[in-house]
């Protein structure tokens, strides 16, 4: 970047994280972002550990994601819906249902999904989509939505009630 001019910041990392995201050069990714505070002198944000999570996803390895999120935890670093829904989309990928629920991943994806709140994330339509895409079971979808439907009848009595 800087041999051409441009001003090394975060946000010119993450547009070079997410260039090699799409061009599938997932190592790329991960070594970049190691390299990210030593070599240019700036901490990734929210946004740099999102690319990270959907590099180690779209290469099959949502267990790293899961790892990554919990450093973003304990480092007080904002996990996003779109991290999270990340994460969703790649557990249930990696197999289908009835194997990722042999091994653990529905699980691991169940715990991912119940940590969105716990985070002050809020299920989009994308993750809802990948939801249904990989099999939730009905009983699992209507409690998901009962709680947002209650979730939100609760801020509509606190502001009208």
């Amino acid at each position: 970047m800087g041999e051409l001019g441009a001003p090394r910041s975060v946000v010119s990392f993450n547009a070079l994280l997410s260039s090699c995201n799409h061009s599938k050069l997932f190592n790329r990714v991960c070594q970049l972002f190691d390299e990210m505070p030593q070599r240019h002198g700036f901490l990734p944000d929210k946004v740099s550990y999102g690319l990270l999570v959907k590099a180690y996803c779209d290469d099959g390895k949502p267990e790293l994601g899961v790892e990554k999120l919990k450093e973003m935890k304990e480092k007080g670093i904002e996990v996003t819906v779109i991290t999270f829904t990340a994460i969703l989309h790649a557990l249930y990928k990696k197999g289908s249902v009835d194997e990722a629920e042999r091994n653990g991943m529905m699980d691991e994806a169940k715990k991912v999904y119940e940590g969105l709140e716990g985070n002050g994330c809020k299920p989009n339509g994308a993750t809802f989509g990948t939801m249904i895409h990989y099999g939730w079971t009905e009983l699992s979808l209507i409690h998901v939505f009962v709680n947002v439907a209650m979730s939100k009848a609760s801020k509509c009595m606190k502001l009208y009630g």
